[in-house]
């Protein structure tokens, strides 16, 4: 669980990252991403903005406003009193990708990328004789002015980057790059109109879709949605009804793809028919007068058509986008006490984890020793 952080030293509270190992039934507070103040000369918290696990949950990998990525070892509790290791970046870091399939001869592959437009692919290996080691690939076009702000991996030898547009040129653009090679120009790219605020590469890696966000803070974006065919190298764009997209998701058989953002609408798009949304999905609005960041985190049943997505309405919903009707929410969770930020759902679907933006984390299980085990849940 990562946490966002208040700059302010005097509302600068301990702890930005927490770890929850459900079976034993604890909680580790996860010590390392922190830097000094300027002005107070003390150490503030700062904000974790990804958290991501290794594929065979070994290893944790952490990214904050502090311009650095830890790495944390699962194990007894001595794990989680320091990081493994630290790497140590340009800038602010907005998003990590782990990579399925490692390139042969790396134990583990991850991708980040970061404010001052660098993305970079870390190689972690590990061996009797060195132990751990972490070597890091780095990848920037010359006089790159654009921020960087989202990474996924195509296959284990390229990486896909989008950008935000600049004040100058508010076109975005997405970057393929090809880790095998160390030019300083990218393998392929394409512009887009606006900033790229998400990406998704689709499962059989022919194809990416992004969403838009606007340039400029208090301006919104023209709602606009892109597929890159990377085969055909040809560009599909729709006009959705989410001027500020937050998260772009493709389903499990690549055919729909949903999307969602601060109108705390869900729209769900068939990919062969992009001149109107399948499905408008939506979340109700509360009445409170505050400002809600609408919807934040979308998810696909594993070998389903069911999204799983949460909005403002403090509510987690799940609806089946096969049928025909907008009238296809299955289930929903409501018992929350604020707006939904992440959701996660466990492969064998023996867990669904939700956070919300007061700071909770709530778990569902159908396993009875997951549900005994979280009524004795001990902060460590």
């Amino acid at each position: 669980m990562g946490y966002i952080a208040n700059a302010d030293p005097d509302y600068n509270y301990p702890g930005n990252l927490q770890f929850l190992d459900v079976k034993q039934g604890a909680i580790y507070n996860l010590w390392g991403h922190i830097e000094q103040d300027m002005r107070s000369k003390s150490d503030v918290w700062t904000t974790v903005t990804d958290v991501k696990f290794s594929s065979d949950g070994k290893f944790i990998f952490s990214a904050s406003t502090d311009a650095s990525i830890k790495v944390w070892q699962t194990g007894d509790a001595n794990s989680y009193l320091k990081p493994l290791h630290t790497k140590v970046c340009q800038s602010k870091i907005h998003r990590l990708s782990v990579c399925k399939k490692p390139t042969y001869g790396t134990k583990y592959q991850l991708a980040s990328c970061e404010d001052s437009g660098l993305a970079q692919v870390h190689f972690i290996r590990i061996d009797k004789k060195q132990g751990f080691t972490m070597l890091s690939q780095e990848f920037i076009e010359e006089n790159c002015m654009r921020v960087s702000s989202d990474i996924n991996f195509i296959s284990n030898n390229k990486v896909v980057a989008g950008y935000y547009g600049r004040s100058n040129d508010p076109n975005g653009v997405i970057k393929v790059w090809d880790i095998n090679s160390r030019k300083k120009t990218c393998y392929s790219k394409i512009p887009i109109s606006g900033s790229v605020s998400c990406l998704d590469v689709s499962h059989d890696e022919k194809w990416i879709t992004c969403g838009t966000t606007s340039v400029f803070e208090d301006k919104e974006g023209d709602g606009s949605m892109y597929i890159w065919d990377m085969l055909s190298s040809t560009t599909l764009c729709a006009f959705t009804g989410e001027k500020d997209i937050n998260v772009i998701s493709i389903s499990p058989n690549d055919q729909y793809i949903a999307l969602g953002g601060m109108m705390n609408t869900v729209y769900v798009y068939d990919k062969r028919y992009l001149n109107q949304s399948l499905h408008v999905l939506k979340h109700e609005n509360p009445d409170d007068g505050l400002p809600h960041d609408g919807i934040m985190s979308l998810q696909w049943i594993l070998d389903s058509n069911i999204l799983v997505s949460g909005g403002n309405d403090n509510c987690v919903k799940l609806w089946d986008v096969s049928l025909a009707s907008d009238n296809n929410m299955i289930y929903q969770f409501s018992h929350h006490d604020s707006p939904v930020t992440s959701i996660q759902i466990a492969s064998d679907l023996s867990l669904l984890t939700v956070g919300v933006s007061s700071g909770k984390m709530y778990v569902y299980s159908s396993d009875e020793t997951f549900i005994q085990a979280g009524n004795r849940l001990k902060y460590l």
